[in-house]
């Protein structure tokens, strides 16, 4: 009975130290995620949301694609300010920030559709090597929401077809240039849970416009314009040589003709003299 009781114990014990080691190996795996510093809200108050990696190995960079509704919330400034634009790229972070490794930051929101995609990046990978001072857990961001309207609502990462092989629309780089696959993606927690759920409207990507093809008839008039141009072109070049050529040879063929009267004139010149010289000898 006591050999049973022993085992029994024993078997609980093990239990128990397998689910806690179980909970500090998931704590400890690496990760994205957004943390709020409320969950309840009234309209007007302004929500923090960070944005924090955990144990990403040699972090060099990162790009981020969010969502959020933004007929419930409205991005704003640290100082409550409405300068938060498609241009923002936040820079209040802990993690990508130092500038002699050449950071380089970008941003192509679009507020007006509840969508942010930012990131920042080292370009002087080489330097930030050297100085064996990785960074992997910090804060990548800190955002700011007004509430505007009293709903059940989240801030989510979503790919949204603007960047083909991240993780839920989050991409992140090592100091050797390689993307970092191995780590979770957790989005915030619910914003004011208990009202009336306000669910993320429909986004659907606007395609990149591309020049209209020109149909098979209409290129082919072109080419026949362009022969044709072209052969016009051709003709006017040779006529204006045939007439530079015939010039030319008009004015050398005036200036032959006058050479040979000239000659002419001195051949006549002469005999006159030769037989006024032999008249006056024979007289």
């Amino acid at each position: 009975m006591k050999k049973s009781r022993i085992l029994l114990v024993l078997a609980l014990v093990l239990v128990f130290s397998s689910l806690s080691l179980t909970s500090v190996f998931a704590d400890s795996l690496p990760s994205i995620g957004i943390e709020l510093d409320k969950t309840e809200a009234k309209v007007g108050d302004i929500i923090k949301a960070t944005i924090k990696a955990n144990d990403i190995k040699n972090l060099n960079g990162f790009q981020l694609n969010m969502r959020f509704n933004q007929e419930v919330l409205k991005i704003v400034s640290e100082d409550g300010s409405e300068s938060f634009d498609d241009k923002t790229c936040p820079e209040n972070g802990e993690l990508i920030m130092n500038k002699n490794y050449s950071l380089f930051p970008a941003a192509e929101n679009i507020i007006s559709a509840g969508v942010l995609n930012f990131g920042r990046t080292y370009i002087d990978m080489g330097s930030y090597r050297q100085s064996n001072k990785p960074e992997s857990t910090g804060s990548l961001a800190v955002l700011y929401f007004k509430v505007i309207k009293d709903a059940a609502t989240e801030i989510v990462f979503e790919e949204l077809g603007t960047m083909p092989g991240s993780n839920k629309g989050t991409l992140l780089f090592d100091w050797d240039g390689n993307t970092i696959k191995e780590y979770s993606v957790n989005d915030s927690t619910k914003i004011n849970p208990n009202s009336s759920p306000a669910p993320l409207p429909k986004y659907t990507v606007k395609p990149i416009s591309r020049p209209v093809e020109q149909p098979t008839a209409e290129k082919n008039n072109n080419i026949y314009i362009i022969i044709l141009v072209a052969v016009i072109a051709i003709v006017v070049l040779l006529l204006f040589v045939f007439i530079f050529a015939g010039k030319n040879k008009s004015s050398g063929d005036d200036n032959l003709d006058n050479e040979e009267g000239q000659d002419e004139y001195d051949d006549e010149g002469q005999s006159s003299e030769y037989d006024e010289t032999n008249d006056k000898d024979n007289t």
